[in-house]
């Protein structure tokens, strides 16, 4: 993209930024959003993705427009064309700059198309990846600071973490596919580990867990606190009261660890240096050759390290 700040503007105005897919995929795209708005300061940002987390993005304080892809009428207009043709769309000719996902990685007028996936073979980050194919690195720092901002908007209505002054960890069973989650009964012996020694743990489930497990049956009978949550934005409220966070290559983990909470993230078949959460204090813990040999000691051990709390204390609060 050659983005510089010193560049003068030649069009109305306006930063548009088109990234669709799931919690993970907008998560990762986030610190790329942030270097665009870098590069062209002063410059209104248009945000369209999916519509689940349009709001995630307003509360980042890192688009001060949002519009759904499913019914953003230039993306509607570009898929009805099947292909990248012609003159761009009038809203898209308008804006300052564009940043399209699409399938390919060229300049289209004012539009700098980008495809989000990895380069093959290349063991990097995906987020930096994609800041250097559109020329922003220089405008991103790296590792990308967490997302202050929006925890302070979600911590406002997150309650105070654990009750009696104990450190809240959180767990996350959830995961796309089977062979990106630890087994579930490892999560509910883990739960139980970090309550003997100080934790309170909330176990958190969303309505795929709840449809097609693991469900809350499970954990509580183990003991443990289980929510089930149908929101992202109640999501993220529990996770920015959190010490502590362990779970699957999810995008839940990808936004614990976006909101500097102390993340421990399980990986199974995925490369964890491309696609593991690139914010501070997430750790990546990958299970060799599956996720089936890592065991609940190792997994307890691992969190105490991101925590600081040696041995498996809780941290005072």
């Amino acid at each position: 993209m050659g983005a510089s700040r010193k560049e003068k503007r030649s069009g109305p105005g306006g930063l548009v930024a088109v990234r669709r897919g799931a919690l993970g995929d907008t998560l990762l795209f986030l610190p790329v959003l942030e270097a665009f708005r870098r590069a062209f300061p002063g410059e209104e940002t248009l945000f369209v993705g999916n519509g689940d987390y349009l709001e995630l993005v307003s509360l980042a304080g890192l688009a001060e427009k949002t519009a759904s892809a499913s019914t953003w009428p230039p993306l509607l207009d570009l898929h009805r064309r099947r292909g990248i043709s012609g003159p761009p769309p009038p809203e898209l000719a308008r804006a300052f700059r564009v940043l399209l996902e699409w399938e390919e990685d060229r300049e289209w007028g004012r539009v700098r198309l980008f495809r989000p996936g990895p380069e093959k073979g290349v063991r990097k980050p995906l987020t930096l990846q994609v800041l250097s194919r559109l020329g922003l690195e220089e405008s991103a720092p790296w590792p990308p600071p967490p997302l202050e901002t929006l925890k302070k908007a979600l911590a406002a209505k997150a309650g105070e973490g654990g009750r009696e002054g104990k450190p809240l960890a959180v767990l996350h069973p959830g995961a796309g596919s089977p062979g990106k989650a630890w087994p579930a009964g490892r999560f509910a012996g883990l739960g139980r580990l970090l309550e003997e020694r100080g934790w309170e743990v909330r176990v958190l489930l969303g309505p795929v867990e709840e449809e097609r497990g693991p469900g809350p049956a499970l954990f509580r009978e183990e003991g443990l606190s289980v929510e089930v949550l149908r929101e992202v934005l109640d999501l993220g409220r529990r996770l920015a009261g959190a010490s502590l966070y362990v779970g699957n290559d999810s995008g839940p983990s990808h936004l614990a660890a976006a909101l500097g909470v102390p993340s421990l993230v399980l990986f199974g078949p995925t490369d964890p240096l491309v696609w593991g959460p690139p914010w501070p204090g997430a750790v990546c813990l990958a299970g060799e050759p599956s996720l089936g040999s890592l065991e609940v000691e190792r997994v307890l051990e691992e969190a105490c390290r991101v925590t600081g709390t040696g041995e498996g204390g809780a941290a005072a609060t």
